[in-house]
């Protein structure tokens, strides 16, 4: 089990062009200690079963590139051979 005194940062934030974030500075770590983020965060309290139920219960359906990022990742297909603005039609959902 992680100890309490473990950092949990976050993974993405939304910049503004001016470099800023609502939340932060350029080269400002953005996180809480465990013991914060367990007090504060419902999510860690849930039993497996809940939590699983609540990251993938409302997901959309599979976007329309679906099958092709999975082809350029798997190295099925180049990413050359694709229009990028296909394979990246817009806003990056995937954070829990």
């Amino acid at each position: 089990m992680l100890s309490s005194r473990n950092t949990i940062h976050r993974t993405e934030a939304d910049v503004r062009n001016d470099g800023t974030d609502e939340d932060a500075s350029p080269g400002e770590l953005v996180g809480a200690p465990l013991s914060e983020v367990r007090d504060t965060l419902d999510l860690v309290g849930l039993d497996e079963g809940a939590f699983v139920e609540r990251m993938v219960g409302d997901l959309p359906e599979k976007p329309v590139n679906y099958e092709a990022i999975i082809d350029v990742n798997g190295g099925k297909e180049s990413a050359e051979d694709t229009d990028a603005t296909e394979l990246d039609p817009g806003a990056n959902n995937s954070a829990a």
